[in-house]
């Protein structure tokens, strides 16, 4: 899975927006200058963002742009979607079908179940983890992100079980 620039650069210029405060707004400069982004680039992302209904335009002498909702009420989940889409969807089958219209694996295919398996926990994690989840310090965010992947994970496959002479035993105390 890659990661690409838009939605990179998009996440990280709501994170700046959301340390702005509740009812703070920063200029398409000062996201620029702080994110290390030329100014053409944070235009661009406020406009699909804005686009996304995940900022709004602040007019007035301390004008730009701010979060709109809360940062407990955004998902890393809805962010990427709005941005880049899904990892997987239905339609990828059809785009990777080598020199053939349909792809001979489209009846029986193992790699689409596994795609598909993947999207899911991805989106699962990710829309479990809220803007404000990565407004802390780095040790903190790690600690909140491990948290949300193990019960997604477990709410998924179920818990953690060990196979023992061919019986499947919960683990205890993990």
């Amino acid at each position: 899975m890659k990661i690409s620039a838009l939605e990179e650069y998009g996440l990280r210029c709501l994170l700046r927006l959301g340390r702005a405060g509740d009812g703070g707004s920063l200029t398409i400069n000062e996201i620029a200058e702080t994110e290390g982004l030329t100014v053409a680039n944070v235009r661009k992302l406020m406009m699909i963002l804005r686009e996304a209904d995940l900022v709004q335009s602040v007019r007035g002498r301390s004008g730009g742009y701010a979060l709109k909702g809360n940062p407990r009420e955004i998902t890393v989940g809805l962010v990427m979607e709005k941005l880049g889409g899904r990892m997987y969807d239905d339609s990828f089958c059809g785009k990777h079908t080598g020199d053939l219209l349909l792809c001979i694996n489209s009846s029986a295919c193992s790699v689409r179940s596994l795609w598909s398996v993947i999207d899911g926990m991805v989106a699962g994690v990710l829309h479990k983890i809220h803007l404000s989840d990565l407004l802390g310090t780095d040790g903190s965010v790690t600690l909140n992100l491990r948290g949300h992947m193990e019960s997604t994970i477990e709410e998924l496959l179920g818990p953690p079980r060990v196979v023992a002479s061919g019986k499947s035993l919960p683990v205890i105390g993990n």
